[in-house]
């Protein structure tokens, strides 16, 4: 009898053990980061796909919170219903504003310290209501600001050059379309975009290292897209030559088109002034940056006020943080009068410039436009011409440059502007249909997985561009840009005049952001 009470005893005990065993398998955990883990800038989430409950591995998702506080969604399969992985993983990006609009300026960012990343797991219940079923917490400390000095030492901020250095640089344009008022019209996607990237090699010194002989190259597979039309800008007549410059440790240029024997080329700047003097935060100097946006904008000084604004972490480079007001009367090729070739009744999304000449727009930045033109141009269709732009005054920009200070280079570039303009109202309501029929998702070419920070164009420096057929019909844009500083995108032009007489014209504003990344 005693012998048959042990034997059951020891049964349930096991039973137990074998019940506790598998709730522990299917707890949800977090694999990184660890707990107490000091993390800094993009800080990659990681959780086991074995660690998931039936329930949520099979048709579930997850959700993401820092500090309780919602930051996103993340699907566990592929648009093919397949596991993409054994591990699922998602990147916060801890120095992006939380998009709360009822925070302040200055709560809208993470703080350095202490935080709690939670992830839970939704699943179908037995009603099929899909609720939270799982939940993993773990606590980390954000250090994104690098650690100084009580009281702080000043800091020398200069480039490092070296013969046969290669760096190359991309430049990720988007435009989105908003009415009066800040809302979007294209659906908060972007309807005027660009990509092109800068080949910079330094091919001699001077004064003892402290000065270069640059080249710069553009790279022949950037691209525009207005509207769902996309231009390669190798085939628009632009062009992409090489240009020498003698530029300085702190990316002042010397003397431009040095080598140049026949026409003088342009190409935009790639480094930001530095200080010529040690600095410390909060310390101001003058700057200027030439801004080209291929088949977007001309060459435009763009002159103002640098700051440095603090030092942290970026890309896993300690950074001087340097924001920059500047000014500047951009001549936006997209504004410009141009021939209305009836492209825009060509199919969403198709390459349209492979060969021919200017895209069409209706964007106009003037008082009014002309349409007394009718006349059918080169291609047999009829010709609009439009007024060039009138523009009452410059526009206010901000530059936010990430400089790596311990290995002399520039990181990231992120530049922004908004400004007054006019669109035709049978454009915004051709764009607000196509946002309609397609769902929201406007037929985007910068989709892909090369950056995290940003989409990806269609090649970048040194491959061959993608024909016709490669170019997407349709796609989802990847994650919503970051916009540095203390209150959102900032910098309305001011002084814009407007002739409001015109009632097929409307009102609107245009919020552009470029993205310049060091990929090489």
């Amino acid at each position: 009898m005693r012998l048959i009470q042990v034997i059951c005893r020891f049964s349930v005990l096991i039973a137990v053990i074998t019940a506790v065993a598998a709730v522990t398998a299917s707890a949800i955990t977090i694999q990184s980061p660890t707990e107490g883990q000091i993390v800094r800038d993009q800080v990659k989430i990681v959780v086991p796909r074995a660690s998931l409950a039936p329930e949520v591995a099979s048709t579930g998702f997850l959700v993401v919170k820092i500090d309780g506080r919602f930051i996103a969604a993340v699907g566990l399969s592929s648009t093919d219903g397949k596991a993409y992985s054994d591990s699922i993983v998602y990147i916060w990006k801890s120095k992006e504003p939380i998009n709360d609009p009822t925070l302040s300026a200055e709560d809208r960012y993470f703080k350095d310290g202490k935080h709690e990343i939670a992830v839970e797991g939704f699943g179908p219940n037995e009603s099929g209501k899909y609720v939270s079923l799982e939940t993993a917490k773990v606590s980390i400390n954000l250090q994104n600001k690098v650690p100084q000095t009580n009281p702080p030492a000043p800091i020398k901020l200069r480039y490092t050059f070296r013969i046969g250095q290669e760096n190359i640089f991309r430049f990720t344009t988007y435009a989105d379309i908003l009415s009066p008022a800040g809302v979007s019209l294209s659906g908060g996607q972007y309807p005027i975009q660009g990509q092109f990237s800068v080949l910079q090699a330094i091919e001699d010194l001077q004064s003892g290292g402290t000065a270069a002989l640059a080249r710069y190259k553009v790279d022949k597979n950037g691209f525009t897209q207005l509207y769902g039309n996309v231009n390669m800008i190798a085939y628009t007549g632009t062009p992409l030559k090489s240009v020498y410059k003698i530029v300085n440790n702190t990316g002042r240029t010397l003397e431009d088109n040095v080598l140049s024997q026949t026409v003088e080329a342009t190409v935009t700047d790639t480094l930001v002034w530095l200080p010529s003097r040690l600095v410390q935060v909060g310390e101001t100097w003058p700057c200027t940056f030439k801004l080209k946006l291929e088949g977007l904008c001309d060459l435009t000084d763009f002159t103002g006020t640098s700051t440095l604004e603090g030092l942290e972490w970026e890309q896993g480079y300690k950074c001087a943080k340097i924001v920059s007001k500047v000014r500047g009367l951009p001549n936006f090729k997209f504004l410009e009068e141009q021939e209305n070739t009836g492209l825009q009744n060509m199919p969403y999304g198709q390459v349209v410039n492979q060969i021919t000449a200017p895209y069409a727009t209706a964007l106009s930045w003037a008082e009014g436009t002309d349409t007394s033109g009718g006349a059918a141009g080169a291609s047999g269709m009829s010709v609009v011409k439009k007024k060039k732009p009138k523009i009452a005054g410059p526009i206010d920009a901000t530059i936010t440059s990430y400089f790596a200070y311990e290995t002399g280079k520039l990181i990231k570039n992120i530049i922004t502007m908004e400004f007054q303009s006019t669109l035709a109202a049978e454009t915004i309501a051709g764009l607000q249909q196509r946002v309609n029929v397609s769902g929201g998702n406007i037929p985007s070419l910068m989709t892909g997985g090369e950056s995290y920070t940003m989409p990806s164009g269609p090649g970048i420096y040194g491959t061959a561009p993608l024909g016709p057929s490669s170019y997407p019909t349709s796609a989802t844009p990847t994650s919503s840009l970051a916009t540095p500083g203390s209150g959102g995108i900032t910098g309305i032009g001011s002084g814009m005049g407007f002739d409001d007489t015109d009632t097929s014209q409307q009102s609107i504003k245009v919020r552009l952001t470029v993205i310049q990344e060091l990929i090489k």
